[in-house]
């Protein structure tokens, strides 16, 4: 997407809180009319586009169709900059009180969110930074063949084995997160090389690493019904550009997804 397109049709929906469907066409030539010598460019619908915003759709439905206390939630926090102290960073936003505000809300709704721990006053970032989730690398691979081979090769060739990935640990991904009830929490993984990261994080051809993966592929393994994004800024990481096109649509295709 070209910076206006983004703008326009990413950033400013999902500031104005819209459900984003994603992208569902694309702009390619016409048949040439050889009078006026021209091929006029429109927008043709993307097949693979259209059944990512179809599984979205019915995400959605899906969730409004489940009692609030048997809806399965994950909330994910920034780990940009990635320093200890920039723990869940967000512009204008103090993304651990959202979590606790979010949290008490959820459970007034009817929601299960277990017992009330995950407030700040009682250490949920010190949690996030030493409590792990671990998921096998043999369930990742098992999930991986879900996605078409062509990702699967452009994501072999740009880090190699997953084995070889930093959050594998004793043959599986380890993921800062913790369980509460119903909810999930967790601090949104590396994209890429941590020694890189200023160059990488905003770089829109670069392919995710195979723990960032692995952990949206868990998500959906563990049957997440919806996904929160803690964080100004977050909104377009996951679900677009910043994800590579080759991944933007597969990994969160069929969650109901949310920025705050």
């Amino acid at each position: 997407l070209s910076p206006a397109d983004l703008a326009m049709h990413v950033v400013l929906p999902e500031v104005d809180g819209r459900i984003f469907a994603g992208i569902a066409s694309f702009k390619s030539p016409i048949k040439r009319d050889p009078d006026l010598e021209f091929s006029r460019f429109a927008h043709r619908a993307d097949a693979e586009r259209i059944t990512a915003i179809v599984a979205r759709v019915k995400a959605w439905y899906d969730l409004g169709q489940t009692s609030p206390s048997q809806r399965k939630l994950a909330l994910v926090l920034s780990t940009y900059p990635g320093r200890a102290h920039n723990l869940a960073h967000a512009v204008g936003l103090d993304a651990l009180a959202s979590v606790e505000r979010l949290v008490t809300d959820l459970a007034q709704a009817g929601y299960d969110t277990g017992a009330p721990e995950v407030v700040p006053s009682n250490g949920l970032g010190e949690r996030l930074l030493h409590q792990r989730l671990s998921w096998p690398l043999s369930a990742y691979l098992t999930a991986l063949k879900a996605l078409p081979q062509a990702q699967r090769d452009i994501l072999y060739t740009a880090w190699g084995p997953p084995e070889e990935d930093p959050a594998v640990q004793d043959g599986s991904f380890a993921f800062a997160a913790l369980t509460q009830g119903n909810m999930l929490i967790a601090l949104q993984p590396e994209r890429g090389d941590v020694t890189a990261r200023d160059d990488q994080y905003h770089d829109l051809a670069r392919v995710p690493c195979h723990g960032y993966v692995a952990f949206y592929l868990w998500l959906r393994a563990r049957q997440i019904a919806a996904l929160v994004h803690m964080a100004a800024g977050q909104g377009c990481g996951p679900i677009t550009s910043l994800l590579a096109r080759d991944f933007a649509g597969p990994l969160p295709s069929d969650l109901s997804v949310h920025r705050q």
